[in-house]
């Protein structure tokens, strides 16, 4: 969750070095939003195939059967939260879709003026809306995604579009590569009314590049998984994950988050989650937790996973 440190305070304002701050346009693109995700190390890339997922590999929509639906609420340090909420579901055999909306919030900012007093409070909120869509052919799935993402920060507000693409392929049962990129083509504008005219700002998303690959063998229940991932200005970095299903009713994840490859601006940090399953009618319900570290603390992380 590093990523939104300082994002929630700071992407309307870009500081000096966005190198060094991490706090570039779109913060909340580059969360994991998904409790199993996020105690799965982030390193889902070649393992997408729900409504949270496909927020880094969109070619997962095509896998969703008769339907998920998603739910997550994350707790941060300083009052930040990330909610999910996510559908999908296969059209036919071969196609699928998925709506996934996300939600980053902080209230109670303390406003400065330019001498560094304190003028009173702010409050700042993050929305993207994901559309995905996936299709495959025989070992091979395709997906595409449209975002709209809106920032509010006090008294103004940006409205941005960006398009993400994705792939995964499936050689053989059990092991898979993905790779994606996201958030192409989105920017914030913002404007600024100065003595001389209005002064408008754009503040584009950095690009996402995202690859990976992951070996699942199933009559241990164990999957591993690795990542590798570039993000425009702010570095490019390694994430791990493995899962054990120890019984059909309990699954246990770990993962290493954010291994520095060049630039760093996140620190490596681990993570980890429990997942509970249960039959509830004809449909599967899991229980998710999550939790890892963070600049100013843990993370804890909890949500609901439907198999319809």
């Amino acid at each position: 969750m590093f990523a939104i440190v300082v994002g929630f305070t700071l992407t309307a304002t870009r500081p000096v070095s966005a190198e060094l701050s991490g706090g570039q346009s779109g913060a909340l693109n580059r969360v994991s939003v998904g409790t199993h995700v996020l105690g799965f190390g982030n390193a889902v890339t070649s393992l997408t195939n729900d409504p949270a997922t496909i927020l880094i590999n969109p070619s997962g929509a095509a896998l969703m059967r008769n339907g998920k639906l998603v739910v997550s609420h994350t707790r941060l340090p300083l009052d930040r939260t990330v909610g999910v909420v996510g559908f999908g579901r296969q059209i036919d055999q071969r196609a699928g879709f998925a709506v996934t909306w996300v939600n980053g919030h902080v209230d109670g900012v303390t406003r400065y003026d330019a001498n560094g007093i304190p003028t009173g409070t702010i409050g700042n909120s993050e929305n993207a809306l994901t559309m995905a869509f996936g299709t495959s052919f025989q070992h091979v799935v395709f997906g595409v995604a449209t975002k709209w993402y809106r920032l509010e920060l006090d008294n103004r507000s940006s409205t941005s579009w960006s398009m993400s693409i994705g792939a995964m392929y499936e050689p053989v049962v059990g092991l898979r590569f993905g790779a994606s990129v996201r958030d192409v083509g989105g920017d914030l504008r913002w404007f600024t009314e100065r003595a001389e005219g209005q002064l408008q700002v754009n503040d584009p998303f950095p690009k996402t590049f995202s690859a990976g690959a992951s070996y699942t063998y199933q009559p241990f229940g164990l999957t591993g998984a690795v990542s590798y991932e570039n993000v425009d200005d702010e570095g490019s970095y390694a994430h791990l994950g493995v899962s054990w299903q120890v019984v059909r009713q309990l699954t246990v994840r770990a993962g290493y988050r954010w291994l520095n490859l060049q630039d760093s601006v996140h620190d490596p940090a681990l993570s980890g989650g429990v997942t509970l399953s249960t039959g509830f009618g004809g449909n599967r319900v899991n229980i998710d937790y999550g939790v890892t570290d963070d600049l100013f603390g843990l993370v804890h992380s909890i949500g609901f996973r439907f198999d319809l």
